[in-house]
């Protein structure tokens, strides 16, 4: 089981691609798996903007 030392489990779902990650980041609040996920959804955001 995969844990910080509070004890608390540390995954997460990914909120572009709905995949499953451990959170590694020191304020547990990481919202997507990898940084390809976070651009897609931040590129598919900035253009819904401009349109």
């Amino acid at each position: 089981m995969l844990a910080d030392p509070s004890g608390a489990l540390r995954l997460g779902v990914c909120d572009s691609c709905e995949q499953a990650f451990v959170d590694f980041s020191r304020s547990a609040r990481q919202r997507f798996c990898t940084r390809r996920c976070a651009t897609r959804t931040h590129v598919r955001q900035h253009r819904g903007k401009a349109s």
